[in-house]
């Protein structure tokens, strides 16, 4: 009777164990799911929703994931392929229009402005461009 017991005990404690090993990998599960921005995916761990509910939301979610995933295979097929599309189309003009070109003047002060404050090279020692002729 005693080792039935303990065999009993035995086996409640490794069931404990087993429920605690598994219950912070659910909760991490279920919380990942709740933060993740996968559409849908916080309604499969949604232990309110009905089991239905669930099931289509994993169906859903299934299905856009092997959608997603022919589409990354077909494109990386078609990308080893090597596909090449040149069309070169030339033509020779006989005459061409040249493009009108304006010149604008950068300057922040103008010779005429300058000359009527004072003789030109009073301005510049004024201005620190005072250049050695």
């Amino acid at each position: 009777m005693m080792t039935e017991q303990h065999d009993v005990e035995c086996k409640d404690d490794m069931m404990s164990e087993t429920k605690k090993e598994e219950i912070p990998w659910l909760k991490s599960l279920i919380v990942f799911c709740n933060n993740v921005s996968v559409v849908g995916l916080s309604y499969v761990l949604n232990p309110s929703s009905s089991a239905i509910r669930r099931s289509i939301w994993f169906l859903l979610i299934l299905a856009g994931a092997l959608f997603t995933a022919c589409q990354i295979q077909d494109r990386i097929q078609y990308f080893y392929r090597h596909p090449v599309n040149i069309i070169i189309r030339q033509e020779y003009e006989e005459r061409m229009v040249f493009p009108t070109v304006t010149i604008c003047n950068e300057n922040q002060a103008s010779l005429s402005k300058m000359t009527s404050i004072g003789t030109c090279c009073d301005v510049f020692i004024l201005l620190g461009l005072c250049l050695l002729f």
